[in-house]
């Protein structure tokens, strides 16, 4: 408010009267044998000092109204930027939220391939146990048979050996 009074009263430019002229109109009594002159002088202060009262009540109203308009202005600017920043806000939120929900119908999605992919491991390690296990019983009965085999091919030699 000080800030205010002073720039108010640099805007003035109407002169005060001097403090020897008040002091003059103060000492000034009415009377029907005083000078017209001290009369008319203390008339001319306090009209000057009436004029300037209407013009720092003028000039303040200004800068009342100039301050006040520049609050209201701040305020409303103040509140478009806020309801800005709280409309990006909600559209970040909601791009966010957007974004979750892609994101976590994604990773059910690789959920549910996790566990079909697990149930084929699964059953392709069942199936490589059997065939592993298919493998050595066919090997040991291939060399049970190899054994046979070479077992029958020596007894035919040894019985073409006692034919001839």
């Amino acid at each position: 408010l000080e800030t205010l009074s002073s720039s108010v009263l640099s805007d003035v430019s109407t002169a005060a009267p001097s403090s020897s002229l008040l002091l003059q109109c103060g000492s000034v009594q009415c009377s029907s044998s005083g000078t017209s002159v001290a009369a008319e002088s203390c008339l001319r202060t306090v009209m000057s000092a009436s004029r300037l009262a209407c013009t720092l009540e003028v000039a303040l109203s200004r800068k009342l109204y100039s301050a006040f308009s520049c609050w209201s202005f701040g305020v409303a600017s103040s509140q478009v930027h806020l309801q800005q920043c709280c409309e990006e806000l909600e559209k970040q939120i909601a791009e966010q939220k957007s974004w979750r929900q892609e994101a976590d119908c994604k990773i059910r999605e690789m959920v549910r391939c996790g566990e079909i992919l697990e149930r084929q491991r699964l059953r392709l390690q069942r199936e490589l146990s059997e065939a592993q296990r298919q493998d050595r019983s066919r090997g040991e009965q291939s060399e049970a048979l190899q054994t046979f085999l070479e077992h029958e091919e020596q007894l035919t030699e040894l019985l073409k050996a006692r034919l001839w």
